[in-house]
C-alpha cells in the first residue's frame, strides 16, 4: 500500500498532536467516523460518529489494536499483511474494512490515514478518517442486479439491441443482434454494421449523446434490408453515458405497404370506372343537348341557303352563330370537366375542397338525366360551410352514386312528384351531406348490406352492386362515416360526415 510521506492536517485540526485528546469535542462535531491511534496502532479516540457506526464505547474500545476491532477476521492474510505493515511504520494511507456495527449490520469502511507528528517531530498519532461505503454499495449492487436483469430481458427480444459508447464501441449486443451481424470482439459499430473502417458522417445516433433526445432513424443495411432504428440515452453503472439502440427489420413491413398502395391504387381506379359507368348516362345527356341545339340552328341556317337560295338577314344569322358558340362551349365546359375527374390522383393526397362545389359539380353532370327522368332536384347548400378534408373529383364521385342511387329508386316508384334533396349543413364539428328521395325506402332486414360490395335489389343486369361500397370505401378513406335512414317522406336519406379541414 502507499505510504504518507510528509505531514498531514485533517480539517478543523492543526499539528498539534495534544489537541486531539484535550479537545475531543472537535472530532465529536464531525460527521465523518473518526478513530485517533498511537504510532503503534492502539485506539486513543473514537469520535461520537464511529462509536455510533461500531457499538463500541471509548472504554471498550481504547487501548485495542484497531485491526483486532475494525478489521475483519474472515481474511487473516489481510490482517497479517496490515499489521506488518504498520509495525514497521509503513502506515497505509487508505484501506477499508468490513465491521460490524451496533445495529448488527455488516458495513463496509473506507478509511484514510492522516499522521499527525508532535513538536520533537516524532509520530504521535494516526487520525483514521472512514466513510460508510455500504448504502453506495447496496445501490451498485441493485444497480448492477437490475442492469443484468435488463441484459437478460434484452437478450430475449426478437430485435436487434445493442449498448453503444461514445468511442463507437459496443458495450452489449443480445442475440439476436450478434445472430444477425457476428460477435462484438472489440469491433466498432461500423465494423459490425456495414463493414467499413471508419465512422458513418452525421450519424444520427451521435445527436442522443449530444442533445439528450432519443432518435428515431431509418437505415438501409449493404444487403438491402430496411430498419426503423429506435436510439435512446442510456448510462453505465459508472454514470458514463451510453445509447440504448433498437433495429427492427422493417423490409416485409414496407412491402407490404407498397403492395397496399397498389391495390388501394387499383381499387381506387376501379371506383373511378364504375363512377364513370354511372355517369355516362348523364353525361351522354348532358352533351346531346347542345349537341342537338347546334344541329337544330347548323340545319336552319343550311335550309336558308339551299331551299330559300338566300341567307337569312344578318341579324339572324349572327343570332345562330352566337347560338351555335354557346353550345359549342357548354360542350367544351362538360368536356374538360370529365377530363378533370378522369385525370385526378388514383391515390389522391387529402386537401381542402368545397362541399358545395361538388355538389354543384356533381349536378352539372347528372342534372339534365334527372330531369329527363321527371325527378325535380332541391339544393338547400350551407353558403357558410367550412371545408372539408378529401379530394374534389373523389367527392363528386360520391355525390354522382348518390344520386344516381336514388335516381334508380324513384325509377322504379309511380309517383306524381318525385323529388330529391340535396343539403348541406355543418354539425358536431363536422360538414355533413344529406341526399334524400321519396322513394320507398329501405327495408329494415337489408339496411345493414346495402354497403356491401356487390349486394343489390336490382333485376340482374341492371347494375354490379358496387356504388354504394365504394361510396363507404372513399368516405372512410377521407375520415368520414356514412349511414343511411328512412325519412319523414317515406323514401331513403344517406348522410355523408367528414372532418373540417384545419387548413
Amino acid at each position: 500500500m502507499a505510504m504518507c510521506q510528509r505531514s498531514m492536517t485533517m480539517g478543523g485540526l492543526d499539528n498539534q498532536a495534544g489537541s486531539l485528546v484535550q479537545h475531543p469535542d472537535v472530532l465529536d462535531a464531525v460527521s465523518a467516523l473518526v478513530t485517533v491511534l498511537d504510532p503503534d496502532g492502539r485506539i486513543v479516540y473514537l469520535n461520537r460518529a464511529c462509536r455510533e457506526a461500531t457499538g463500541y464505547t471509548l472504554e471498550e474500545a481504547k487501548g485495542e489494536y484497531v485491526w483486532n476491532l475494525f478489521l475483519s477476521p474472515e481474511d487473516p492474510g489481510s490482517v497479517d499483511t496490515f499489521v506488518q505493515e504498520w509495525e514497521a511504520g509503513r502506515y497505509p494511507k487508505e484501506y477499508t474494512s468490513r465491521l460490524t456495527a451496533g445495529d448488527g449490520g455488516c458495513h463496509l469502511i473506507a478509511w484514510v490515514n492522516t499522521i499527525l507528528y508532535g513538536e520533537t517531530g516524532k509520530i504521535e498519532y494516526v487520525v483514521s478518517t472512514g466513510t460508510d461505503l455500504t448504502a453506495h454499495m447496496q445501490v451498485q449492487e441493485a444497480l448492477s442486479t437490475e442492469q443484468r436483469q435488463l441484459f437478460s430481458l434484452l437478450d430475449g427480444l426478437p430485435v436487434s439491441v445493442h449498448l453503444q459508447a461514445p468511442d463507437h464501441s459496443l458495450r452489449f449486443a443480445n442475440r439476436h443482434f450478434r445472430d444477425l451481424f457476428g460477435d462484438l470482439e472489440r469491433r466498432r459499430c461500423y465494423e459490425l454494421l456495414r463493414d467499413g473502417n471508419k465512422p458513418c458522417v452525421d450519424c444520427p445516433t451521435f445527436r442522443v449523446f449530444e442533445s439528450g433526445q432519443p432518435q428515431q432513424w431509418e437505415w438501409t443495411r449493404p444487403n438491402g434490408r430496411i430498419y426503423e432504428v429506435y436510439d435512446y440515452p442510456f448510462q453505465d453503472l459508472n454514470g458514463s453515458p451510453l445509447v440504448l439502440k433498437a433495429l427492427v427489420d422493417i423490409t416485409d413491413l414496407r412491402r407490404t405497404e407498397e403492395e397496399r398502395q397498389r391495390l388501394q391504387a387499383q381499387t381506387a381506379l376501379t371506383e373511378s370506372l364504375a363512377s364513370l359507368a354511372t355517369m355516362s348516362a348523364g353525361i351522354a345527356h348532358e352533351i346531346n343537348q347542345p349537341l342537338n341545339a347546334l344541329k337544330v340552328t347548323a340545319d336552319a341556317l343550311l335550309y336558308w341557303y339551299e331551299e330559300k337560295g338566300r341567307p337569312p338577314d344578318e341579324e339572324k344569322v349572327v343570332r345562330s352563330l352566337r347560338r351555335i358558340s354557346e353550345q359549342a362551349a357548354r360542350i367544351d365546359e362538360i368536356i374538360k370537366h370529365l377530363r378533370t375527374f378522369v385525370r385526378s390522383e388514383q391515390v389522391p393526397k387529402l386537401k381542402p375542397c368545397d362541399f358545395n362545389n361538388a355538389v354543384n359539380g356533381a349536378l352539372s353532370i347528372l342534372g339534365g338525366q334527372l330531369s329527363s327522368h321527371g325527378i325535380e332536384v332541391i339544393k338547400v347548400l350551407d353558403k357558410s360551410l367550412p371545408k372539408v378534408l378529401g379530394d374534389p373529383s373523389r367527392l363528386e364521385e360520391v355525390i354522382v352514386n348518390l344520386l344516381a342511387n336514388a335516381m334508380h329508386a324513384l325509377d322504379a316508384v309511380d309517383r306524381a312528384v318525385k323529388e330529391i334533396l340535396c343539403r348541406t349543413r355543418r354539425f358536431d364539428g363536422k360538414v355533413g351531406l344529406e341526399i334524400s328521395d321519396n322513394a320507398t325506402g329501405i327495408r329494415d332486414e337489408i339496411r345493414d348490406k346495402v354497403f356491401d360490395p356487390f349486394f343489390t335489389t336490382k333485376e340482374p343486369g341492371q347494375g354490379m352492386g358496387v356504388g354504394l361500397s365504394l361510396v363507404q370505401a372513399v368516405v372512410t378513406r377521407f375520415g368520414g362515416v356514412i349511414h343511411v335512414s328512412n325519412n319523414e317522406k317515406g323514401g331513403a336519406t344517406f348522410t355523408v360526415e367528414l372532418p373540417i379541414s384545419q387548413n
